[in-house]
């Protein structure tokens, strides 16, 4: 995900800004998918350890979205 920013921060084309955002949308999709499994499958045990990874997984992924929300925000901008 590092590498898809980094490359979506510096591509100067729409159509490569675009194809690299739907990549990271799909990244994300994917980790919220594993996270939402693990979720469900800890609701019987309820380990203290795997629960603050879970946390852990969607702060960071929040952190992930806003940064996309920004740059998405500012590309907008810039095109109009």
């Amino acid at each position: 995900m590092d590498q898809l920013l980094q490359i979506i921060l510096q591509s100067s084309k729409k159509v490569q800004f675009y194809k690299y955002m739907d990549r990271m949308e799909e990244e994300l999709d994917d980790i919220v998918f594993g996270l939402d499994e693990l979720a469900i499958l800890n609701t019987r045990k309820k380990v203290p350890q795997l629960e603050d990874f879970i946390k852990f997984g969607y702060d960071l992924l929040q952190v992930y979205s806003l940064a996309c929300d920004s740059i998405i925000a500012k590309r907008t901008h810039q095109e109009v």
